[in-house]
């Protein structure tokens, strides 16, 4: 759309003004940045903006809530780039619900082991019908996703006393498309919980014809201490060769997790190939973050200040072992601590086959509006070592002025630039 920016804003505006009789809710972001590959330059101007409108409507029995987005940037294509970023529509009846949604995350619909999941959120630019139904105590899901659905996804279960029963499958569409389906069974007795399920997968090209299973039996033996076991005939989902977590793998597993307050340990063992993993960790308050949420991503990647790890207000850590038979035991620790009440730092140490690689960043508040961020990463593959810091510089509550900078054996990379979110 080759139309100035004025021009196409005013069209959003205009489009979520009659389409809604609520008043839409509007924010955005102006963001101008100078990034050079080196820190001698050469350097480029890269202006960004963006604006959203949020509108959202209801009536008796549908709702719909969703976002224009407009975006541009001082591109060799300087267009305006105008869309319906998101949105999800329910209609419901006495009997069903209909959802047709994208970018919205609706919750998934499992089997156990994952063997069939009706994903809650296909992505960002990819829409999806979901049909929700009960009709005498029988549960009905079903799901097509876009733009070019190849299967419709359906699940059918139903609990009578304890013991839940259903079925699922993913069903090609096209006349030579191939068809994956499962059965199974839940049930839960006392402090025991079981669950059985029979499927085939023939629609997924790493896979046979032939018909599989897994079962696996679980115990809260105390209300700290949880252990289980499980057996399949077969690996599966499959990322890469490698199972999804919360799938089967092939052969038997068992398993332990004692969780008492802010301490966690497991161990988890499966046969197939004597794979043991051992977890120890120490989440260090109640008001600190998810373990899980503290070591994701890297200070280098964009938008690496909505990262949250540093609002932790305790020290928190955890060590994991794993190792597998033909392969060398691979160490992992992990820490945050507060160093003092305007420092904090987080730290992740891998070891392997007498290799080492760290991680490790620290947060300085500086003043009331300057903040410093050293950071240091060295894989346990490679020879050279990253070192990098950024400094942030809040304006306002809404506008932050920031740079960074990076170097890698002989690979450099700097930025600075002014957010302006409104």
């Amino acid at each position: 759309m080759k139309k100035s920016l004025v021009l196409a804003l005013a069209l959003v505006f205009g489009v979520a003004s009659a389409s809604m009789a609520a008043t839409p809710t509007v924010s955005g972001n102006v963001t101008v940045e100078v990034k050079g590959d080196s820190f001698s330059g050469p350097y480029t101007v890269s202006p960004e903006a963006t604006l959203d409108i949020d509108f959202a409507e209801s009536g008796d029995n549908w709702s719909l809530d969703a976002r224009l987005k407009a975006e541009w940037s001082d591109s060799s294509d300087p267009a305006v780039d105008v869309s319906l970023d998101r949105y999800k529509g329910v209609f419901k009846t006495e009997f069903l619900t209909a959802t047709l949604s994208r970018a919205y995350d609706l919750g998934n619909i499992d089997t156990p082991f994952r063997w069939i999941r009706l994903v809650g959120k296909a992505g960002d630019t990819v829409d999806q019908l979901r049909l929700e139904a009960n009709a005498s105590g029988v549960q009905i899901h079903s799901q097509v996703v876009g733009p070019t659905a190849n299967a419709l996804q359906l699940r059918v279960q139903t609990t009578v006393d304890n013991v839940t029963m259903g079925a699922a499958a993913e069903l090609g569409l096209g006349s030579s498309a191939k068809s994956n389906y499962a059965i199974y069974g839940t049930t839960k007795f006392g402090i025991v919980e079981a669950k059985a399920i029979y499927g085939a997968f023939p629609a997924t090209s790493y896979m046979d014809d032939k018909g599989h299973y897994g079962i696996d039996i679980g115990a809260q033996v105390t209300e700290a201490l949880n252990i289980g076991a499980s057996y399949s005939d077969v690996t599966y989902p499959q990322d890469k060769g490698n199972p999804v977590s919360g799938g089967s793998r092939e052969g038997y597993g068992l398993r332990a997790t004692f969780q008492e307050g802010l301490i966690q340990a497991r161990a988890n063992y499966w046969e197939l190939q004597k794979n043991t993993s051992l977890w120890f960790k120490y989440r260090g308050s109640a008001d600190n973050q998810a373990f899980g949420d503290l070591f994701e991503g890297d200070p280098w990647k964009s938008d690496p200040w909505k990262e949250k790890w540093y609002n932790n207000v305790a020290p928190a850590f955890g060590v994991n072992y794993a190792t597998k038979e033909g392969d060398d035991a691979t160490v992992k620790l992990f820490g945050v601590a507060p160093l003092t009440s305007n420092a904090i730092a987080r730290a992740e140490v891998e070891s392997k086959s007498g290799q080492s690689g760290f991680l490790a960043e620290a947060r300085f508040s500086l003043d009331e509006k300057t903040v410093l961020n050293p950071f240091v990463d060295k894989d346990r593959t490679k020879n050279d070592t990253k070192f990098g810091a950024r400094v942030f510089y809040t304006v306002s509550d809404n506008a932050e002025i920031y740079a960074w900078a990076w170097q890698e054996g002989n690979t450099q990379e700097i930025r600075a630039g002014f957010s302006v979110d409104f």
